[in-house]
């Protein structure tokens, strides 16, 4: 016992220049402070508090760090400290941090930390099984309703995957470790398109709508997911710097495959919508847009420049928006600035005049920020030659 308790004497420590020139016998170590003695009258009874709290006795202590029992004595009397190599044990088997074990002190933050996560571990595990034990309850129950009326599963299927639609967001997110926003919206969709498929086969007629939902719900998720995913690590360098104007010309994408599988599901044609209505107008709308995003995006004016010039282009729209409608053969009844009748104030005119002043307005607007834009260009040269200078 003798050979294991040595292990934890202390190691003599020699202050430097205690050696004298020719002699290699330490000096005595100076008298301790009263606060080095109070700091380890407080690591002595720490130890012990943390021992007695653990219900072990100096001699079980011992064992577990494979040092005798009068090792643990001279601790907690502080009498010696234990070595380097028996502190990260001694710590462990305390249920304690070295940092604390050093500090004689409990971290109550960490404690605290713990506790929190225990807590949200036994929450998330009962929230799991509330919604697993739900839906095994509510599929069981459909499923023997089912059997019991229609003798045999139809309509179960369709409450399968609804149930799935709710799990892919309740459960599903917890088992993602890494790239959750790309796999969440994706199984979500997923879901979704089974749930439409089910259904599809389930009512049975006409099952072309399935396309249809289909190529919206897919529009739908491009425009508003499609930056997100274009904007993650493994991503091309190339789409992460173009990355509005690949977004645009995915979304017009879609729009174009949505109009198309809708014109391929009308059986009957009136008129060749698609290329005389459909198209022009998408491809009118496109430029607009793929403007706003040059503007916004990858022009360097100032931010009052920006404002100015996207005014005035989408003032440009709204005014040819009622001439593109009889170029296309629509009638509209919009009202119009240049319809405007300051001298009658009723009817039809009303609006026509309000939308006159409003015109003006955003007219107004888009000058000044135009104007302030320049002035501040002007300021940013005259101020950056100065100091060249």
């Amino acid at each position: 016992m003798d050979k294991i308790e040595s292990r934890a004497e202390p190691v003599p420590i020699v202050a430097e220049g205690a050696q004298t020139a020719g002699q290699g016998v330490p000096q005595q170590d100076s008298p301790k402070t009263q606060s080095e003695q109070a700091v380890e009258r407080s690591f002595g009874e720490f130890l012990a508090h943390r021992r007695k709290d653990l219900g072990l006795t100096q001699e079980q202590l011992g064992q577990k760090l494979f040092v005798g029992e009068s090792a643990v004595s001279k601790w907690e009397n502080n009498k010696t400290k234990p070595s380097i190599d028996v502190l990260k044990d001694l710590a462990t088997v305390l249920q304690v941090s070295i940092d604390e074990l050093v500090s004689a002190s409990i971290d109550k933050q960490r404690v605290v930390d713990k506790q929190d996560a225990k807590k949200y571990r036994r929450i998330k595990s009962a929230y799991n099984i509330f919604i697993l034990g739900s839906f095994g309850l509510a599929l069981l129950v459909c499923l023997i309703v089912n059997l019991a009326v229609a003798h045999t599963l139809s309509w179960f299927f369709v409450v399968l995957c609804a149930l799935l639609v709710a799990s892919s967001l309740l459960i599903a997110p917890q088992f993602y470790r890494c790239k959750k926003r790309l796999f969440v919206p994706l199984g979500f969709l997923g879901s979704l398109l089974l749930l439409l498929g089910v259904t599809a086969l389930y009512n049975g007629g006409d099952r072309r709508w399935f396309f249809v939902a289909s190529c919206s719900l897919l529009l739908a998720y491009m425009i508003v997911f499609a930056p997100f995913w274009l904007g993650c690590k493994q991503c091309p360098s190339v789409l992460k710097k173009n990355k509005a104007i690949f977004c645009v010309l995915a979304d017009i994408l879609m729009l174009l495959l949505l109009l198309g599988v809708v014109y391929a599901v009308d059986g009957e044609h009136a008129t060749n919508w698609l290329v005389t209505i459909a198209l022009p107008i998408v491809g009118l709308a496109a430029i607009p847009i793929g403007l706003t995003v040059w503007v916004v995006v990858y022009t360097k004016w100032n931010k009052c420049i920006k404002a100015g010039l996207l005014i005035l282009l989408w003032l440009t729209v709204a005014s040819v928006n009622d001439w593109v409608n009889q170029r296309l053969g629509a009638e509209s009844k919009n009202a119009v600035f240049w319809r405007a009748d300051l001298t009658k104030w009723q009817g039809d005119i009303i609006a026509n005049n309000v939308l006159l002043f409003v015109t003006l307005a955003a007219g107004l607007a888009a000058l000044v920020c135009l104007v302030v834009g320049i002035v501040q260009i002007r300021q940013k040269r005259k101020s950056a030659s100065v100091q060249t200078k």
